[in-house]
């Protein structure tokens, strides 16, 4: 008896955890390099159905950690490479970043950033290359299995080179 509460209280303290790092960089970089090397070994089966089935498994399993460690979609702090900077025929601002992870999370029409605001200044001043800290959004699918709208047209892009969209709420050089 004592030991089936001591499993049940392990696993609530796993699952605490894990809702604590929900949303955090790290948990979100853990996810995509999990799910990009789970494509690469799947991609690698010489046997076209046992690579399909794999295949599908990663793609099912990638959506379901994403909702996981994506939670509602907000991100406060994370660690970010500026990787472009530019703007729309409308001036308003698109910023492409690289978390540690290699995944690229980018502004996008209409999230673009607005000429005159605070976002838009820090934006001006960015230099490609630069780490930053950044909070946003993970812009939601309308939808789709997939929780966050990301832009790869292939699961492979998904998995290997994944950008989402994102609504920024601050950056900060």
């Amino acid at each position: 008896m004592a030991r089936s509460k001591i499993a049940l209280l392990a696993a609530a303290m796993v699952a605490l955890a894990t809702q604590a790092q929900a949303g955090t960089e790290k948990s979100f970089c853990q996810v995509i390099e999990e799910n990009r090397d789970a494509y690469k070994g799947a991609a690698k089966l010489d046997n076209e159905i046992a690579r399909k089935a794999a295949l599908d498994r990663t793609v099912a399993d990638n959506l379901t950690k994403l909702k996981t460690v994506g939670g509602d979609g907000a991100f406060k702090d994370w660690q970010a490479r500026v990787k472009k900077v530019s703007t729309h025929f409308d001036g308003s601002a698109s910023i492409e970043l690289e978390l540690p992870c290699a995944a690229i999370i980018k502004t996008s029409q209409p999230s673009g950033i607005n000429p005159g605001s605070k976002l838009f200044d820090v934006a001006a001043g960015l230099k490609v290359g630069k780490r930053i800290e950044v909070d946003g959004q993970l812009m939601p699918t309308k939808k789709g299995p997939h929780p966050f709208m990301e832009l790869s047209v292939f699961d492979e892009g998904r998995f290997v080179s994944p950008e989402f969209v994102v609504v920024l709420a601050d950056l900060r050089p």
